[in-house]
């Protein structure tokens, strides 16, 4: 008999969308089925996963449901019910609590909890939700990444080490490695000549992804390499106090901030370096892509980071919070020789394609799923 997987989400997110249905395609159809709850509304986007077939199911009517709501629970716990759910898998603190609070009154014999990030305890409330309910009901918490596994077993209050697993994030890494660009004309768009040495960054402009220390330091590279320009494609609130900043530093023309874009696989290719200046990760897909689709990476040693560059055959690790330091890294990659460039890109692919690709996480989930099946 095929054990079911509910996969529990907040909301219904396009970007989220794209990584889940590569990863439920891979599952093993012939041990496993799966359907995907969601305790806000649909979308108006037709849904890639219900093209799939995939059955999802949506709790709300508001794109975002409430903190709490007595009828979402009942409506969660008799579709939990009518799927006969073997395996409940939350993803973040409001499906947890939803999972946890449904465990007695539904067939599902294990509890998951994916955490994405650091740093999540951040409430009393949250913390007490966590030290009183969350740690007695959910069988298994899983970090995104070592780091976010230890933070886990660390800072959650009432979580014993013995219920927190990593789990590392992947990537579809032949989509970024073949992916095609019209390289002379993306960089066009941007008034990028063949001469100039495009970094390109990606992430919501908001206070954790620090694209001020970033900006601060590209100021430095660009006095070196009057040559060097500076994509960040990405939105947020930050928008105005980077502009300023950029502005501020006369660094117009040379930072670029477009917003958001569907071409991010076509955008590195057509750029040279990446960057990424966090302050906290937990394992970003971001970086992941960077490196199948070629390029040299320069990034923040926080979070899962140094999991992924291990050491600088894949890539530099620089300080968080240093403008210095990571001025000098970006300047380290502008000034490699072609060579060591390009021994540098395979080894970071093949990094990605033999530790976190898709297909290699996937069986790493089944046996998790197995493993916690059996012991029940």
């Amino acid at each position: 008999m095929k054990i079911k997987v509910a996969r529990l989400f907040s909301d219904w997110n396009g970007n989220q969308n794209q990584y889940l249905l590569e990863i439920m395609k891979g599952i093993d159809h012939e041990r496993f089925s799966q359907v995907c709850i969601y305790f806000g509304k649909s979308s108006d986007k037709s849904h890639p996963l219900e093209k799939e077939g995939v059955k999802c199911y949506y709790l709300s009517e508001t794109r975002r449901s409430p903190s709490f709501s007595l009828s979402v629970l009942k409506k969660f716990i008799r579709i939990l019910r009518e799927e006969k759910v073997d395996i409940i898998q939350a993803n973040r603190h409001k499906s947890t609590f939803y999972a946890a609070l449904a465990k007695p009154f539904v067939p599902a014999k294990i509890v998951m909890s994916h955490v994405h990030r650091l740093n999540a305890i951040r409430s009393f409330f949250r913390g007490c939700a966590y030290r009183f309910i969350l740690s007695k009901k959910v069988d298994c918490f899983i970090g995104c990444s070592k780091a976010v596994a230890k933070d886990i077993a660390t800072n959650y209050p009432g979580v014993k080490a013995a219920q927190v697993v990593a789990l590392d994030n992947s990537v579809n890494a032949q989509r970024f490695m073949n992916a095609l660009a019209d390289r002379p004309a993306l960089r066009a768009r941007h008034g990028y000549a063949d001469e100039h040495f495009v970094f390109v960054a990606v992430g919501r402009l908001f206070e954790t992804k620090d694209h001020a220390t970033l900006i601060k330091a590209f100021s430095n590279v660009n006095k070196a390499h009057p040559e060097s320009r500076l994509l960040i494609l990405g939105e947020g609130r930050l928008r105005e106090t980077l502009e300023a900043l950029i502005n501020e530093l006369g660094l117009a023309g040379k930072v670029d901030m477009p917003g958001n874009s569907m071409e991010v696989p076509q955008y590195l290719k057509a750029c040279d370096a990446y960057v990424m200046s966090s302050v906290a990760e937990g394992m970003p897909l971001a970086l992941m892509e960077a490196m199948a689709s070629g390029l040299p990476c320069v990034v923040t040693d926080v979070g899962g980071m140094s999991e992924v560059i291990t050491d600088e055959r894949y890539g530099l690790l620089v300080p968080a919070s240093d403008s210095e330091s990571m001025a000098k890294g970006m300047i380290r990659l502008l000034e490699l020789s072609e060579e060591d460039r390009a021994k540098m890109i395979k080894n970071a692919q093949t990094r990605i394609l033999e530790h976190f690709d898709h297909p290699v996480a996937i069986k790493h989930q089944e046996k998790l799923y197995l493993d916690l099946m059996e012991r029940k």
